[in-house]
């Protein structure tokens, strides 16, 4: 089934019983999610200060990062269109200054669907070549059930500047190193480390409230999923703190924990993928029971983990 709409219509799909987590809970459930959507304009956004002049808003989709000062304000992922008046008030509550740079940490609506509204304001969009080469055309997004379809972005919401490794901003009295991360999430990802202040924003590489969804279909990977996280984890020390895609703050202690468990699930489901197991007897294995308590409560149960891997691993055995 193909289910095609318009960038609002969309976002009400992309929620799950009342889980502020746009677009995980639809590639979850898909469109039965929209049955279970909560209303939109009753979303507002909560600042957290992480320095001086350093803040995380938690709104409707991904987490934000914004780092304000005299050169204006440096932001870190845009939320969904249907917040980005809530999203401009938010902002003016933290920064004097409107938006100067706005980074994208991959292309997926809940965290790029502002872009348009703070493009139009004049803020210079930055993200990696594939964030643009997905925004510029029609994404699709395969979550089994159904493939949901949205239409390009317009033009004032593309990133005008893109990277294919990294690109650093020295701005506001910080070094900010946005860092790409191949076939993780997507084929689109980066996460940003604020130097001074000792913070990471991880994007949809880590996510603190369950197991991730890797879009496969849009180039992501569990193996370069682990593979940015420790990328990511080298950057850290005890003190950093961790945004993550979506979820509370966390810290260095439980972005080694969940990489820990990616391995070991990988591991698990390699080895009885190797054996011929079908899907059904890999999840009747369990291979994620001892995680359960800790990661298996997020909008990403373990059934469609386990699938997402299993699916992975036997395509790469096909082709080995």
């Amino acid at each position: 089934m193909i289910v095609s709409q318009d960038r609002h219509a969309l976002a009400r799909l992309m929620w799950r019983a009342g889980l502020i987590a746009a677009g995980l809970a639809l590639l979850v459930q898909g469109p039965a999610a929209m049955a279970q959507a909560p209303d939109l304009s009753k979303v507002e956004f909560r600042t957290e200060k992480l320095g001086d002049n350093l803040f995380a808003l938690f709104g409707g989709g991904g987490n934000i990062a914004v780092l304000t000062g005299p050169d204006g304000a440096l932001v870190v992922d845009s939320d969904l269109v249907e917040l980005s008046s809530k999203l401009r008030a938010a902002l003016t509550m933290v920064s004097e200054k409107p938006p100067r740079f706005l980074v994208n940490t991959h292309f997926h609506l809940d965290h790029a669907g502002g872009n348009p509204t703070l493009g139009r304001g004049g803020t210079v969009i930055v993200a990696h070549d594939n964030v643009r080469k997905h925004l510029m055309t029609q994404q699709v997004v395969d979550v089994g059930s159904a493939k949901i379809v949205t239409e390009p972005t317009p033009p004032e919401g593309l990133p005008v500047i893109t990277f294919a490794e990294g690109v650093k901003f020295h701005v506001n009295g910080d070094t900010v190193d946005v860092i790409h991360v191949d076939h993780g999430h997507t084929d689109s990802d980066a996460f940003v480390f604020f130097e001074k202040a000792n913070v990471l924003h991880t994007g949809d590489l880590f996510m603190s409230i369950g197991y991730p969804f890797v879009d496969g279909g849009n180039g992501g990977t569990l193996d370069g999923l682990i593979a940015g996280d420790v990328r990511a984890l080298a950057l850290c020390n005890d003190q950093t703190r961790v945004i993550p895609g979506h979820g509370p703050l966390t810290n260095k202690a439980d972005l080694q924990a969940y990489h820990d468990m990616l391995v070991v699930v990988r591991k698990r489901v390699s080895d009885l993928v190797n054996k011929g197991r079908t899907l059904e007897q890999v999840q009747a294995a369990a291979p994620t029971k001892e995680y359960e308590e800790r990661w298996g409560k997020g909008f990403v149960n373990s059934q469609v983990f386990i699938q997402r891997i299993y699916i992975e691993l036997s395509h790469a055995r096909k082709k080995g």
